[in-house]
């Protein structure tokens, strides 16, 4: 049996540089310091690099919403609130490519990607910029490629057209929406971000009393580099591996 189970994995082994895998790379990477989003209207930003003292904590650990160019103002109630929990540590969300025929050494084209600027797709609770909740990213259209050297992911060219979705506003008296585009791209490896979304969400200030709601628009200003670059990504590779723990498995039962 030993002798049976170590000739099926030489053999799979064997045949994994022949066979078709789609191989896929973690959107994730780091921003710059300059960084940020921006609610022109407000007169409002966060930036990476601009860091609050909370004096609560004694600690500047804190990306919060200031006036545009002058961290030391800054708006909101919340002396908790992050814009940045994560700060420049970014999870975008993951790219898959066809890696068929290039036996681990290549360009392959990308064939899926999965995006968001606020928080990462494939974990939720990972949250990018807290500014807003419920944000829906919608991918209209991408094309790309990633290169390929002994099975691992070197570097990466991608556009992507998006289309952002903001459903709710945090910490206004009414709550607006409101939608826009932006591109993400990546150019060997370092990535920009940019939209911009048409919002109803922002108040003025009514001189005869009140508030009043118009349109304004938010930005988002990004820049960095992708970190996840490079990464072993060949599903034949991860087959291999789980081949070998089989057979591993089976040896230790047998003892």
């Amino acid at each position: 049996m030993r002798f049976s189970s170590f000739v099926l994995m030489g053999l799979s082994a064997a045949m994994l540089p022949a066979c078709a895998f789609a191989g896929s790379v973690a959107l994730h990477g780091i921003s710059d310091d300059n960084s940020r989003y921006i609610e022109p209207a407000s007169d409002a930003e966060m930036v990476v690099g601009d860091y609050w003292y909370n004096p609560d904590t004694g600690l500047s650990n804190q990306q919060r919403l200031h006036k545009i160019g002058d961290p030391g103002i800054v708006y909101g109630s919340n002396p908790s609130f992050d814009g940045f929990p994560n700060d420049g540590n970014f999870r975008f969300g993951r790219v898959t490519f066809d890696d068929a025929g290039l036996g681990g050494n290549g360009v392959a084209t990308i064939t899926g990607l999965t995006l968001s600027f606020d928080s990462d797709p494939e974990d939720p609770a990972y949250i990018n910029m807290a500014r807003w909740t419920g944000v829906v990213t919608t991918v209209d259209s991408f094309s790309g490629t990633v290169t390929l050297v002994d099975g691992t992911a070197t570097s990466m060219n991608l556009t992507a057209n998006i289309t952002i979705f903001i459903p709710s506003a945090v910490n206004v008296q009414v709550p607006g929406s409101g939608s826009g585009s932006g591109t993400f791209i990546v150019t060997d490896n370092y990535f920009t971000g940019d939209a911009t979304v048409n919002t109803s969400a922002f108040a003025g200030i009514n001189p005869e009393g009140g508030y009043f709601w118009d349109p304004a628009t938010v930005t988002y200003d990004l820049q960095g580099v992708i970190t996840s670059v490079p990464e072993p990504v060949t599903a034949g590779l991860a087959m291999l591996g789980l081949l070998v723990g089989k057979r591993r498995r089976r040896n230790g039962k047998g003892r």
